[in-house]
């Protein structure tokens, strides 16, 4: 499955022994629209989403992780760093630079400054005004609620102890 993003719309080309089939996913054109399609397509391949599904939301954002579920992804796959005061939050860079009006390295900022940086770059960043980055229990919560698997990609944190202990508090040890 291959999703491009084609002059400000979202098309999604499936192609397969019989072709290439192309839907657009916000418009519903040939009959069906492309989450249909795509979830259709992954229902026998067990796929994780990199980050969440980030074609439509950017990187490691809890509406990513909503597209993962909208289009029939298995699980998430989501990065995992601690701040300096050892809060463990979903990122992916080295820094918070590229995406977020803030600057420095996650594991020397505070979760208080965090609170204050908004995700101003990535994928879809228009609509999401004030997105922010997720600390790691709203993660969990999430996956709970939505009975999807996670993978958590751990970066640099403080405690490995922790984290698992965390896993296993919420119940998604297995």
């Amino acid at each position: 499955v291959t999703v491009t993003d084609i002059e400000g719309g979202h098309k999604v080309v499936v192609e397969d022994v019989n072709g290439q089939q192309e839907f657009d996913v916000l418009n519903g054109k040939n009959g069906t629209d492309g989450a249909t399609v795509i979830r259709e397509t992954l229902s026998k391949i067990l796929l994780y989403a990199h980050r969440g599904f980030t074609q439509f939301a950017p990187d490691c954002s809890r509406p990513a992780w909503e597209d993962a579920k909208r289009f029939g992804f298995y699980g998430l796959e989501v990065d995992i760093y601690s701040t300096a005061d050892n809060v463990f939050i979903c990122w992916h860079d080295d820094t918070i630079d590229d995406l977020t009006n803030g600057t420095g390295k996650p594991t020397e900022l505070t979760w208080d400054y965090l609170q204050t940086v908004e995700y101003d770059s990535g994928n879809g960043i228009k609509n999401y005004p004030h997105l922010k980055i997720e600390r790691i229990e709203s993660l969990l919560s999430w996956v709970k609620i939505n009975n999807m698997p996670v993978l958590l990609d751990v970066k640099t944190i403080h405690s490995y102890t922790e984290l698992t202990q965390m896993v296993v508090d919420w119940g998604l040890e297995d």
